[in-house]
């Protein structure tokens, strides 16, 4: 099966493997992509901010973390090697305050942002959860304040005094689940549920607990209304859920053949070596290195790889 990018609605073939530490790019996680680009096409294409998937059979893998872009390297065969990254401390920093800042102005930075979103709608503050102030014990808060507890955002239900025991994500009588942004709340892209979320009648929910999908719905009450609620879906079947059922039977998925990743090649020195994370197809096995500089042949060192 071939694999693809996809950028600006174009398909273009593609090689891509990834590094969990990119020794050669400030250790930060990347993806390598290696496609029939020149050199000035590849630099014109992969700029920082890039919005681009991995195209792979019927799916298409959006690469929304990978966005800063890196070295591109002439392969000297019609080829070029191409590294997309996740954004590292010092490139957010960097994109915030247009430059590299010291702590007290970092502080200070943080301070008015948590200050100038507490102003924000539900609908808009859920799309930037992580920007708010970050629940902590022992503080006083009041019905309607909004704390960012990782993953989500709560909003305060009852008066209270922050404890260690009773975080957000265990006391739904105290917090409530500000929305969950990024999910459209269909049967193919469900909304993640949580106790002391508000749910909405008609759409769908996965529940983290057992794992599947319902449908949100109570005799009387029409698609679109609200209500917050203590359980997740598979405590309340019957009465606000009910199992989702798609109309249509999911084709198994094709088993992988290892088309997706590049056939192992002997590296010719520390600049070709493949490092910790890289995966490669060899004699028809996938193997992942867990090492760095990694020059051997996964049976000629099996202690350098670990079989897929």
């Amino acid at each position: 099966m071939n694999t693809y990018i996809k950028i600006n609605s174009i398909n273009y073939p593609a090689e891509i493997y990834g590094h969990v530490r990119d020794t050669a790019w400030d250790g930060r996680e990347s993806k390598v992509i290696v496609l029939a680009l020149s050199i000035q096409e590849a630099l014109d294409l992969f700029v920082d901010g890039l919005q681009w998937a991995i195209v792979y059979g019927t799916q298409t893998i959006p690469q929304d973390d990978f966005i800063i872009a890196g070295p591109i390297t002439d392969n000297r065969n019609g080829t070029v090697s191409v590294r997309m990254g996740k954004a590292t401390a010092a490139d957010v920093s960097s994109v915030i305050m247009g430059g590299a800042v010291d702590l007290p102005t970092a502080y200070a930075m943080r301070a008015l942002i948590e200050e100038s979103v507490a102003s924000l709608d539900d609908e808009t503050a859920v799309t930037v959860p992580s920007l708010f102030t970050p629940w902590k014990p022992g503080e006083a808060v009041n019905v309607g304040d909004r704390r960012y507890y990782a993953p989500r955002l709560y909003k305060a239900v009852q008066a209270h005094t922050t404890q260690a025991d009773w975080t957000p994500d265990i006391t739904p009588a105290l917090w409530a689940v500000v929305g969950d942004p990024g999910q459209a709340g269909t049967i193919d892209d469900p909304i993640t549920a949580a106790r002391g979320m508000e749910y909405e009648y008609g759409l769908y929910y996965f529940d983290p607990e057992d794992g599947k999908t319902y449908l949100c719905e109570r005799t009387g009450e029409a698609e679109g209304g609200k209500i917050i609620l203590q359980y997740l879906p598979h405590e309340l079947i019957g009465q606000y859920f009910s199992a989702a059922e798609r109309g249509e039977t999911e084709e198994p998925a094709e088993p992988d053949t290892g088309d997706t990743y590049p056939e192992w090649v002997q590296p010719t020195g520390a600049h070709d070596a493949y490092n910790t994370g890289d995966i490669v197809n060899y004699n028809g096995t996938l193997y992942k290195s867990v090492i760095d500089g990694n020059v051997w042949a996964p049976d000629a060192y099996p202690q350098a790889w670990e079989a897929v």
